[in-house]
């Protein structure tokens, strides 16, 4: 999965016949963006009822621990709960919400001249992962940029592992997959390729 430069030659467009209409690119969400790691059926096969990340999240305020829970699903969307605690296991706060397969893909969608995907594999306290990394260069509020680095496993759709955002050269906030678990998702379909293929 997926080095958008490697066999640029399989990269080239090929003509469609007079009649014919261009396949769309599920990936592709609007135009001049880059494509997404996942399609919004790919999410929705891989988080069923009971799904759940746990992430570490470190930013100029401090330590938090996030865990997300998938809820009730079905063929448009699903329950999220999210949860956020101290790391002494504090509570800090939650909420519920609703969100379609349509809109949990659009977190993956960047600008295409702002974002180089790359494969990489990361190591994290939640597992070992083969991803691909999104690097988006994004503007700052008043001057200067932020570069944001994701890293989507290729093998299980869903959030980044690992997120860190960094700007003159220091991360200013991470967010790091602690654990997960999940009841079996289901399987991808022989055919389905993950982006940059």
């Amino acid at each position: 999965m997926r080095h958008l430069l490697c066999l640029a030659f399989l990269l080239l467009p090929v003509a469609a016949a007079p009649d014919e209409k261009p396949a769309e690119d599920p990936r592709r969400l609007k135009p001049g963006d880059a494509p997404t790691p996942y399609t919004a059926d790919e999410i929705r096969k891989a988080c069923p009822e009971g799904r759940t990340d746990v992430f570490r999240i470190e930013a100029m305020a401090g330590v938090t621990i996030m865990t997300m829970k998938f809820g009730k699903c079905d063929e448009n969307g699903a329950e999220i709960e999210t949860t956020v605690a101290k790391e002494d296991g504090a509570a800090l706060g939650s909420r519920t919400r609703t969100a379609t397969w349509k809109e949990l893909q659009e977190h993956g969608s960047f600008p295409e001249k702002e974002t180089t995907i790359t494969e990489e594999t990361v190591e994290v306290p939640g597992g070992k992962f083969d991803c691909l990394l999104y690097t988006v260069v994004q503007k700052m509020e008043g001057a200067g940029t932020a570069t944001v680095r994701m890293y989507f496993p290729k093998d299980r759709a869903g959030p980044p592992v690992k997120t860190t955002r960094e700007s003159e050269g220091k991360v200013i906030s991470s967010m790091t997959l602690l654990k997960h678990s999940a009841p079996a998702a289901e399987k991808p379909a022989d055919d389905a390729k993950p982006a940059g293929n």
